[in-house]
């Protein structure tokens, strides 16, 4: 053994006592798919058991607005790459967030009646045997442009619920301000939602016993494909700005490492989110949404 650890000082070889290279400040960062891939993969185990924890508490009705806030309060903090502890984590969103959840559970259910109710309705009226007049295309065009915005508001709504302290009503104004700023992002997140259901609907189809999937990994993947995708935008436009506001040595280090706050930027190097908001967002429209009650609860 002895020899063995002069040949290992030797050579440098085994030698784990020396430091090693590390991770260079300058090394290129992962495009933002494939990166998307080694953290799902690496999450996996973890989304499978909260996948079950979400369904578990989704089956007394009437918690699926509370249980869809501790679902996405862990969600959020696994796509960021916070420290997770599921079960606790999972039961601060549910017990902290539960009064907003449930009313937008309430809503959700006026408008996802409401909506396409109406669009058949007024396109009923479009024509048929009584005749119909081109008129109500009007309506339902707005009907169905009203539903779109609202799916994508979603992808916002809860978000800001587990990281905000903002009222309801800011919360639906924030979330529709993202989800006009982040279009383009928000309808790949949709396609990619798309494919999630349709590959479980075929397999359903194809082989019963494929309706398992639903209570162990298809909720959970989608959430984090939309926590992913969507959390970016309330990261540059409600978070950061806030914290930039503050001086430097108030803010927690825990804050600082997960805003990236305080680094220096290489003029050569790209700030994480700076092409996210320059694609989508023309120079002149690029203003942060107005945030009310910018006190931030949850990120740590």
């Amino acid at each position: 053994e002895r020899m063995f650890k002069k040949m290992a000082g030797f050579f440098g070889l085994f030698n784990y006592s020396k430091e090693g290279p590390g991770v260079s400040k300058h090394q290129p960062k992962k495009k933002r798919f494939f990166y998307f891939w080694e953290l799902y993969f690496r999450k996996f185990w973890k989304l499978i058991t909260l996948n079950l924890l979400y369904f578990a508490m989704c089956i007394p009705i009437v918690t699926i607005g509370a249980a869809t806030a501790g679902f996405t309060f862990v969600l959020r903090k696994m796509s960021n790459e916070e420290p997770v502890f599921l079960a606790s984590d999972f039961f601060e969103g549910f017990r902290k967030n539960w009064k907003q959840s449930t009313v937008i559970f309430v809503l959700d259910i006026l408008l996802f009646f409401m909506l396409p109710f109406a669009i058949w309705f007024y396109s009923a009226q479009t024509g048929g045997e009584s005749g119909g007049s081109w008129l109500f295309y009007i309506p339902m065009a707005l009907c169905m442009s009203a539903l779109l915005i609202y799916v994508l508001m979603h992808y916002y709504i809860h978000l800001l619920i587990v990281t905000t302290n903002l009222k309801l009503k800011h919360i639906l104004k924030n979330s529709f301000l993202l989800a006009c700023i982040g279009l383009k992002t928000n309808l790949i997140t949709t396609f990619f939602v798309v494919i999630v259901v349709a590959i479980t609907l075929v397999l359903c189809f194809l082989f019963v016993p494929a309706i398992l999937l639903v209570p162990t990994i298809v909720l959970s993947t989608v959430g984090f494909i939309v926590c992913y995708n969507s959390y970016q935008y309330i990261l540059k436009y409600v978070i950061e700005p806030y914290y930039r506001d503050i001086p430097l040595d108030e803010i927690p280090d825990s804050i600082k490492r997960t805003l990236h706050i305080g680094e220096e930027e290489d003029e050569d190097e790209e700030a994480v989110f700076r092409d996210m908001g320059q694609q989508e967002t023309a120079p002149s429209a690029q203003k942060q949404p107005e945030v009310k009650g910018k006190k931030n609860k949850t990120i740590s």
